[in-house]
């Protein structure tokens, strides 16, 4: 792993731990469901590409098995994401991950819904 590889991972560790991100329960395919912290827009565009279904927010987590989700493993269409319908309310939406937007050595950025 290179250095700028690894500065990408501490930055969005130190990012996690400076903005304000949101609990999110994240159950893959066959999986168990487990908390991970993420950011979400709950607005995202209309069309956000060839998407199957049309996207309710974009979620952006850790590209990381452990503290996130791991890019390598995704199922999109299979993994589930549950997160609060508003900022702090105990009410969830269950979506499926539709898409990947993007993807770096330190964030999975995607649309659910």
């Amino acid at each position: 792993m290179g250095d700028f590889v690894i500065a990408q991972q501490q930055a969005a560790a130190a990012a996690l731990d400076l903005m304000d991100p949101e609990t999110v329960t994240y159950t893959p395919y066959n999986g168990v469901a487990r908390s991970i912290e993420g950011f979400l827009d709950r607005q995202p565009p209309e069309a956000v590409g060839p998407v199957d279904g049309v996207p309710t927010a974009v979620l952006r987590v850790r590209n990381d098995a452990t503290v996130g989700i791991d890019a390598a493993s995704l199922d999109t269409g299979g993994d589930v994401v549950a997160f609060p319908l508003k900022w702090g309310s105990s009410s969830t939406k269950n979506a499926r991950i539709l898409q990947v937007l993007s993807v770096d050595a330190a964030w999975l950025t995607l649309a659910i819904g």
